[in-house]
């Protein structure tokens, strides 16, 4: 029975990609805009213990559709149907990307759908969510509030790893025989109320936000044993300074956190900290010169824990719970169509929590050290082929890199 609810599910999720290509074909021109975005990648990822190489590609279609609904209003929508492979599968991927109704006065705002929400850290919260977000203008900034639901999205592009049953659950490939159980994204409630100024003081962009997020997720003795509930305080700032065009950026992140099983309850808070500093070197190239350092804490065994997981580092891709980093970058535009980047990381732990990673276990403060770079050519405004490689080097073990070319392609 399971497996027929499952397959059904699928065919639904086929369908309604189906349906929304053919509208976007069938669309008479002059009541919106619509466009297509193609993309494909391929990567090697090699070395590091365990790891002897590693294939991957793919390559999506992307149709979007804007539409205006008078003044006041539009609706946007996109869709994604992805083909990826690696060394061990093969996935056919079909998702709804975006399904945005928004209505606007000048004083206030309602959107309502499939949306991009980032909270004032995005390291926090960062993605796709299911819900509605109701602004409002005040004090010369705005007030948002906001209510979400994850467990409707695809659980790559949604990446929530909050404990160990969102990363089992994350990690098991998608099986189109068991459609529900491995396509989407931990089940998850969150609200938020927030409040932006664009120039507060004449000075500072400034960024607040509190975010609950409750678990919703069924327990289980062994996948999922327990509940992971929490709440965050952000803050966060951005000043511009007259010197070489230069920025200095910082915010601070609060969460409290309550994990309960059917027996017991704990509760601990952590909290995880950014500060950046950038600024313009020359004219001629465009290029600047940016450091970033990123703190998230560990203590007695619990550690910061974002609602979303963005990998820190381009090789590494660590999640921050318990991890640390500082980064220095430099970006140039070396012609119009030529752009270059170039980075390097130092990633540190504390070792009374030592930080869980497959290939990477270390005694002391520094995990490993990481350089990359990437440059991106893109002879039309349409048009990009962008070449990335990199290296990490773990202060004990066996180095790996990864090299990785993507091309994008954009029709209207």
């Amino acid at each position: 029975m399971k497996n027929r609810m499952s397959f059904s599910r699928a065919r639904r999720a086929a369908c309604v990609f189906g349906v929304f290509c053919a509208f976007w074909v069938a669309a008479p021109a002059g009541a919106l805009d619509l466009g297509a975005l193609l993309q494909g990648d391929a990567s090697f990822t090699g070395g590091g213990a365990g790891n002897d190489g590693f294939f991957a590609g793919s390559g999506s279609l992307t149709p979007w559709i804007s539409v205006l609904l008078g003044d006041q209003g539009d609706l946007f929508a996109a869709a994604r149907l992805t083909v990826s492979g690696d060394n061990e599968a093969v996935a056919v991927i079909p998702e709804l990307l975006r399904a945005e109704l928004e209505f606007r006065s000048p004083n206030m705002g309602i959107q309502v759908g499939r949306m991009n929400y980032r909270a004032p850290l995005d390291f926090v919260a960062g993605g796709l969510f299911d819900g509605l977000r109701f602004s409002r203008r005040a004090g010369g900034g705005t007030v948002y509030l906001g209510a979400w639901y994850t467990g409707l999205l695809f659980k790559k592009s949604a990446n929530i790893t909050m404990n160990w049953g969102d990363s089992n659950e994350n990690n098991r490939p998608l099986n189109y025989g068991k459609f529900y159980d491995t396509y989407f994204a931990s089940k998850r409630a969150l609200t938020a109320l927030g409040f932006e100024h664009p120039a507060l003081g004449g000075l500072l962009q400034a960024k607040a936000a509190f975010i609950g997020q409750a678990d919703l997720n069924p327990l289980d003795d062994l996948i999922r044993p327990n509940h992971l509930h929490s709440q965050y305080l952000i803050a966060a700032v951005e000043a511009p300074l007259a010197w070489r065009q230069s920025t200095v950026e910082g915010g601070a992140a609060l969460e409290m956190a309550h994990s309960d099983d059917e027996d017991s309850s704990e509760r601990w808070l952590a909290m995880a900290a950014e500060a950046r500093f950038s600024f313009r070197l020359t004219d001629i190239f465009h290029d600047q010169i940016s450091v970033l350092g990123r703190f998230s804490s560990a203590e007695k065994g619990h550690t910061f824990t974002p609602i979303t997981t963005s990998g820190q580092g381009n090789v590494f891709q660590g999640n921050l719970s318990g991890l640390s980093l500082v980064q220095a970058e430099y970006t140039a535009r070396l012609t119009k169509t030529l752009a270059a980047d170039l980075s390097a990381f130092v990633f540190f732990q504390n070792p009374e929590t030592p930080y869980v990673h497959p290939y990477v276990a270390v005694d002391g403060y520094i995990l490993g050290y990481e350089f990359d770079g990437f440059i991106v050519w893109s002879p039309f405004s349409d048009l990009s082929l962008k070449m990335n490689a990199g290296v990490f080097i773990p202060q004990d073990g066996r180095p790996w890199g990864k090299v990785a070319l993507t091309a994008t392609m954009a029709v209207y």
